[in-house]
C-alpha cells in the first residue's frame, strides 16, 4: 500500500544520481515529495495527475561508453 491508500500500480522513474531524483519529483510532486529509503537508497514517492510516481537513483552509472578497439598499426 502507498501513502495514498492506494495499492494501484506505481511509475517507476529512475535517475543516475540522488540529487536528480530529487529535483525531478520536486518538478512532478503536485504535493511536497516524500523522501523514503529502501537499503539506505534514497527514493521519492509523489502524485502527480493522480497517480504515484517512484523516483529512485540507480547508484551508479546507467550508460557506459566503451571505445572500440583501436586498429593495430603496422
Amino acid at each position: 500500500m502507498n501513502i495514498y491508500g492506494t495499492q494501484k500500480m506505481a511509475i517507476l522513474i529512475v535517475t543516475e544520481k540522488p540529487s536528480a531524483s530529487m529535483q525531478i519529483a520536486r518538478a512532478l510532486a503536485e504535493e511536497e515529495p516524500i523522501k523514503k529509503t529502501y537499503n539506505r537508497v534514497p527514493y521519492y514517492e509523489i502524485k502527480h495527475k493522480n497517480k504515484v510516481i517512484l523516483i529512485g537513483c540507480a547508484v551508479g552509472h546507467l550508460y557506459t561508453l566503451t571505445e572500440k578497439e583501436k586498429p593495430k598499426e603496422g
